[in-house]
């Protein structure tokens, strides 16, 4: 891609796109790029606004950003070389400070730039990843207005179980001053989980009680539980364990545990369990083949 590609890029009258190349690419511009950028951000969380930060994101990798009328930054991506590959490294925006969702006005523009690059390395990911954000605003929405009869819940199962190119993390140090990054829930999924009326709406569309449905990190012994709706995370499993499907990734460390079935419970996401590299899982792949919904146009729970 280039300069010219993202002139080409209908903006819907909301702005215009800037395209910043890297050293490798144009080495005698390198560091007014980066001054630019650097001064760009100015004012918000993203870390180019940081020089030092900018210079490492241009060094190796092209980086586009989209700014409104206003000349504020909304959406900000690079393109680099991934795993031997040339594809979209990252993608994101300025919105909800640290969690740098891209607003929802601004979706449509995003998605724009997916549509013209369909063939570029991790598109797909990446626009599931932005529209992903947005459909769980709209469930908030649905559920705080009550308007559960407009809510897909197989969609909605599969939103909440979905994990993958999240970007939100908290990052700490540990006893011995090392960096720790630890990922969390964005804050639209934590909002989701606290909705009253989400487990009786589950439990209803799976056919057993709310009280069988567990919303959230899962760090029980499974004895109560058939569905876990959110990341399953226990080191112990009892023997008489009921979980039936986990709606999230399986992450099991340290595992002692005596439940046999468990390397065949079918989850939506990752599956690892740490000590047993041996363990051969069935585990499905929800994902293989999974339409990406778009959402284009404002609607009236956005504005």
């Amino acid at each position: 891609m280039d300069k010219e590609s993202f002139r080409e890029l209908n903006t819907f009258g909301m702005g215009r796109w800037l395209f910043f190349e890297s050293q490798k690419h144009s080495p005698e511009t390198y560091e007014q790029n980066c001054k630019i950028l650097s001064e760009l951000f100015q004012g918000t969380e993203v870390c180019v606004k940081d020089q030092k930060y900018s210079s490492q994101y241009l060094k190796d990798n092209d980086f586009f950003v989209f700014v409104d009328n206003n000349n504020k930054p909304q959406i900000i991506g690079d393109l680099g070389l991934n795993y031997g590959v040339y594809g979209l490294t990252n993608i994101r925006g300025t919105d909800d400070k640290k969690e740098q969702n891209i607003a929802i006005k601004y979706v449509r523009v995003a998605n724009e730039f997916f549509r013209k690059n369909p063939n570029l390395d991790y598109v797909k990911n990446w626009k599931y990843q932005v529209n992903w954000i947005v459909r769980l605003k709209r469930y908030n929405y649905l559920l705080k207005t009550k308007q559960y009869h407009k809510i897909n819940i197989n969609s909605l199962l599969e939103d909440l179980g979905y994990n993958g190119y999240s970007l939100h993390y908290e990052r700490h140090y540990n006893q011995q001053g090392e960096v720790i990054e630890e990922k969390y829930y964005p804050a639209a999924k934590r909002r989701l989980f606290k909705q009253p009326m989400l487990k009786p709406l589950i439990a209803r569309y799976l056919g057993c009680k709310p009280g069988e449905v567990f919303v959230g990190k899962y760090f029980g012994n499974g004895k109560k539980i058939k569905f876990v709706v959110g990341d399953l995370m226990s080191s112990y499993l009892s023997k008489d364990c009921a979980i039936e499907k986990v709606f999230g990734s399986v992450d099991i460390k340290n595992y002692q545990g005596e439940f046999s079935k468990l390397f065949s419970l079918p989850s939506t996401e990752k599956f690892s369990v740490h000590g047993d590299g041996n363990a051969k899982l069935d585990v499905a792949d929800f994902f293989n083949g999974l339409e990406v919904t778009e959402i284009d146009s404002q609607t009236e729970w956005e504005r």
